[in-house]
């Protein structure tokens, strides 16, 4: 459904608000350039004379919630404004974000460093025992 810009940040912010109270699932949000082209078919058949100069390209922005899904389409001298706002709301709807657990992941990264050290000792390779080192000087006889 294309909604003009208040209108999509409301629905988005109702979106995460039913996102948080059933707690499944993912508002998934997609944004991208879109340039208007009009055929010139439709400008015949409309009785329009072709403009002069070209359209100025503005911004699609959608998100989905299961099934229910919201766009709209922002004109190129209305983007900043809509920026801040969606920003907002981004920012109002992060809170139910879940933290990392530093304790965690320092317990894996030992366990890792641990595992990899014993193999490292204790695997000589018979390359390494057999072969003289390269860098050894003879004493020239003279």
């Amino acid at each position: 459904m294309l909604l003009d810009n208040s209108q999509f940040l409301t629905e988005l912010m109702k979106l995460f608000q039913q996102q948080r109270l059933k707690n499944q699932g993912s508002v998934r949000l997609a944004m991208k350039q879109h340039t208007p082209y009009i055929s010139k078919r439709r400008l015949r058949a409309a009785g329009v004379a072709a403009p002069t100069e070209e359209p100025a390209p503005g911004c699609l922005v959608r998100a989905s919630l299961g099934n229910r899904k919201i766009s709209a389409l922002i004109n190129s001298r209305d983007l900043s404004k809509f920026h801040v706002d969606f920003g907002n709301v981004i920012k109002a709807s992060m809170d139910s974000l879940k933290k990392k657990d530093k304790k965690a992941n320092k317990k894996t990264a030992a366990a890792a460093a641990a595992a990899a050290a014993p193999a490292a000792s204790s695997g000589k390779s018979k390359s390494k025992q057999s072969k003289p080192a390269a860098n050894t000087a003879t004493p020239m006889q003279s």
